[in-house]
């Protein structure tokens, strides 16, 4: 219930932060990690937003779609971006000697 929610919530803004330090980190691994748990948190934050409008909305009322399609747009790109810049720096890591 509520404690879930709050813990889930800390755990969003922990990511959140995680991922503003990873660019000071040397270690691919902590990097891959912290991105990875960014995109957790983003997922999570995505998939309580659709149930919360299609609970409330009762799938009558779905006038709130047309704020999900855009805000799953931007995480869908934010994601797509973290995934690919990802593999990008794993590569120049393996095959680059970077």
């Amino acid at each position: 219930g509520m404690q879930a929610c709050r813990a889930r919530r800390g755990k969003n803004a922990k990511a959140f932060l995680n991922l503003r330090k990873r660019r000071k980190s040397s270690d691919c691994l902590v990097w891959l990690l912290r991105t990875v748990n960014f995109v957790d948190a983003l997922v999570s934050i995505l998939t309580l937003q659709n149930t919360l409008i299609m609970v409330c909305s009762n799938g009558r009322n779905l006038n709130m779609l047309s704020l999900s399609a855009p805000v799953s747009a931007v995480v869908w790109v934010t994601v797509l971006i973290l995934s690919v810049t990802a593999i990008k720096k794993g590569s120049r890591r393996i095959w680059g000697g970077a």
